[in-house]
C-alpha cells in the first residue's frame, strides 16, 4: 500500500521526521464518449515538468532510490534519459491541437485554472489534474456526470512499473520540547483520524442549504478508504486503486534542482518536436525543435 511506503520514506535512520496527511496523483478525467479535441491540463511550470519526467522514469525503469538518484543527477547535468523523454513526449502529444500548439506546455492553461473550465464547459473531453479537481467538475451539475465520466491514473512513462505520487505531511522537529511534541502528536492523530478526514474529504462541513459535493481529497490513512461512505462512492472506487498502486516521490535531490531538470527536459522535448515554453532562466543552450 502507498501509505505504508510513504511511512517508510518519512524516516531517517529509524527516526520519524515526516507524518503523511494527504496523497496526490494525476488522474485523467474523460467524458464519454470522448471527442477529438486535445486534452487540457497544465504541465508548464518548473515545479511540474521535472516531476512528470521522474514519474515517467520510475514508470519505465522502476523506483529504486539509486535509480531515481541517478535519473535526477543525469537530468541536472543536461542528459535526461532519451527513452523516457521519448515516451513522455508521446504522452504529452495528447494536448497538441490541429494547429500544432500544445497548450498544456506553453503556459496557456497556467493562466486558465489549469484547463479545468474548458473541460467543464465541454471544449475538451479529457482533462488531467489532481483528484480534488473533481469537485470543480461536479459542483455545478453533479447529476450530469453520473454515467459519462471515466477516471484513470495518468501514466507518463511506459507503465512497466508504478508511477510516482506526491505526499503532503507534517514535519517533526527533533529540537521541540517534550510537552510541545506531545501536543503536536495529539493534533496529528486528531487530524489524521478517519473521522476528521471524512468530514474534510466528503464536505460534511458544508451547509445543508447546498448540494453537497465531496472535495475528493485523498487521505494518507488506510482506514479512511474502508469507511462506508467512501468505499461505496463511485469516484473513490476509481481513485483509490490508482493511488494505492503508486510509490512516493523521493525526498532528496529533486526539489533543489527543479530549474535545471526543467530546462534539460524542455530541450529534450523540443528535440521531439514539442512546442514547449523555454524560459529565460534556463542556462542550457536552446536547441531548435525537430519536426515530429
Amino acid at each position: 500500500m502507498l501509505s505504508a511506503r510513504i511511512r517508510i520514506s518519512g524516516t531517517v535512520d529509524g527516526s520519524v521526521y515526516f507524518v503523511p496527511t494527504w496523497l496526490c496523483a494525476h488522474y485523467t478525467f474523460t467524458r464519454n464518449p470522448p471527442g477529438t479535441a486535445p486534452e487540457s491540463g497544465d504541465f508548464s511550470g518548473n515545479g511540474t515538468l521535472p516531476d512528470l519526467y521522474l514519474s515517467a522514469y520510475a514508470s519505465t525503469y522502476g523506483a529504486d532510490p539509486a535509480l531515481l538518484d541517478g535519473a535526477v543527477r543525469d537530468a541536472v547535468n543536461g542528459s535526461p534519459d532519451p527513452e523516457v523523454t521519448d515516451v513522455l513526449a508521446s504522452r504529452l502529444l495528447a494536448c497538441t491541437g490541429t494547429d500544432g500548439r500544445n497548450r498544456c506546455l506553453d503556459g496557456y492553461y497556467a493562466a486558465k485554472d489549469g484547463g479545468l473550465s474548458e473541460f467543464v464547459s465541454g471544449k475538451t473531453d479529457r482533462y488531467v489534474g489532481f483528484s480534488e479537481m473533481l469537485y470543480g467538475i461536479l459542483k455545478d451539475s453533479p447529476e450530469g456526470y453520473d454515467t459519462n465520466l471515466t477516471i484513470s491514473g495518468t501514466v507518463y512513462g511506459k507503465g512497466t512499473y508504478p508511477s510516482l505520487a506526491w505526499a503532503d505531511g507534517f514535519v517533526m522537529n527533533n529540537n521541540t520540547g517534550t510537552e510541545k511534541m506531545d501536543e503536536a502528536i495529539r493534533f496529528i492523530n486528531f487530524y489524521n483520524s478517519p473521522e476528521t478526514k471524512e468530514i474534510i474529504a466528503l464536505s460534511l462541513d458544508s451547509g445543508n442549504d447546498t448540494v453537497r459535493v465531496p472535495r475528493y481529497l485523498l487521505p494518507a490513512s488506510e482506514d479512511f478508504y474502508s469507511l462506508p461512505n467512501v468505499s461505496s462512492d463511485r469516484y473513490y472506487q476509481q481513485f483509490s486503486p490508482v493511488i494505492h498502486a503508486m510509490v512516493p516521490f523521493p525526498t532528496g535531490g529533486l526539489r533543489g534542482n527543479m530549474d535545471a531538470i526543467y530546462c534539460s527536459v524542455t530541450v529534450a522535448l523540443q528535440e521531439n518536436g514539442m512546442d514547449v515554453n523555454y524560459p529565460a532562466r534556463c542556462t542550457l543552450p536552446q536547441k531548435t525543435a525537430v519536426p515530429a
